[in-house]
């Protein structure tokens, strides 16, 4: 079973997400496919950019050094692709985004995922 705390813990971390649909669903579906409570995880991780501001990763996993982010579509409108100029040791392996597809097909309801 599962100690309070660790349960706490968990609840806290996923419900960062909860007010961005994609990024929430994504996030969570990661960690209930590892299904390994020992491997801990962090959302929302701050991140510094090539050009010295700072961001947010959705998910990271500091005992592997992996972030991943979750592009949702409305990063298309912005800018087409953010660069992370991180240090090797915090460099993304993996960005998960949405693919542009054409809303007449699908009705705005369904957006294919691309793991790069």
């Amino acid at each position: 079973m599962f100690s309070s705390d660790l349960t706490d813990y968990v609840i806290r971390q996923l419900g960062r997400t909860k007010n961005k649909r994609y990024e929430a669903y994504i996030v969570s579906r990661i960690i209930h496919l590892l299904n390994d409570f020992t491997l801990k995880f962090v959302t929302q991780q701050f991140v510094r950019l090539s050009n010295k501001k700072i961001a947010l990763t959705d998910l990271y996993f500091p005992q592997l050094g992996i972030h991943i982010e979750v592009d949702e579509g409305h990063h298309f409108l912005r800018n087409s692709k953010m660069e992370y100029s991180l240090n090797q040791i915090d460099e993304p392996l993996y960005s998960i985004s949405q693919t542009e597809s054409d809303p007449s097909q699908n009705n705005g309801q369904y957006f294919p995922l691309k793991i790069t």
